[in-house]
């Protein structure tokens, strides 16, 4: 499954749903790409993935990128050459 950003959303917007979908890899709207700093920022929109508070079941949404620590990702691995991009998160 694949994080998609949806088409029908508004310019005004300052949050934006992100769904889960089946991956597609013609599909723009699933295209994210990793920071140094660990934010995933979305490709068509520069926004970035948040999680909110990340209590249980709270949806994650795209919106400007600010820096806070829920933009902040760590994954378990990492491409060669890239693992200095792990972020310390307290």
């Amino acid at each position: 499954m694949c994080g998609e950003v949806s088409e029908t959303r508004q310019n005004n917007e300052s949050q934006v749903k992100v769904r889960m979908a089946a991956c597609n890899s013609k599909n723009s709207n699933q295209r994210w790409t990793l920071s140094s700093s660990g934010e995933l920022k979305h490709d068509n929109t520069g926004l970035c993935l948040d999680m909110g508070e990340g209590k249980a079941g709270q949806e994650v949404a795209a919106v400007k990128c600010t820096g806070l620590k829920q933009q902040i990702w760590e994954f378990d691995f990492y491409e060669n050459g890239k693992e200095s991009w792990r972020p310390s998160v307290p």
